[in-house]
């Protein structure tokens, strides 16, 4: 099994998922009460993710910030949580 270094990952709002994001460029979606990972993708681009934090309302968005100090797509993230959570 590979092993990467978190960097970022923040809490929902319920406290029921958690995002990770490491220096491989892998944004990840855990359930909690499982202490599992339900989702597991990479960035669009080869750089390193750097933090993630949920949308203080919504748990279906979450920001992405890459080493270049990018913003990842929005739509990127938003499909990624909507497609986990359907």
């Amino acid at each position: 099994r590979k092993v990467t270094i978190v960097i970022g990952c923040d809490w929902s709002v319920s406290n029921d998922l958690l995002v990770s994001c490491s220096l491989d460029g892998t944004i990840c979606l855990w359930d909690a009460t499982l202490a599992k990972c339900i989702r597991r993708v990479h960035g669009p681009s080869a750089a390193s993710l750097l933090c993630c934090l949920f949308h203080p309302v919504n748990n279906n968005i979450v920001v992405v910030c890459d080493r270049l100090k990018t913003l990842l797509n929005e739509a990127y993230v938003i499909q990624f949580l909507l497609n986990t959570l359907m």
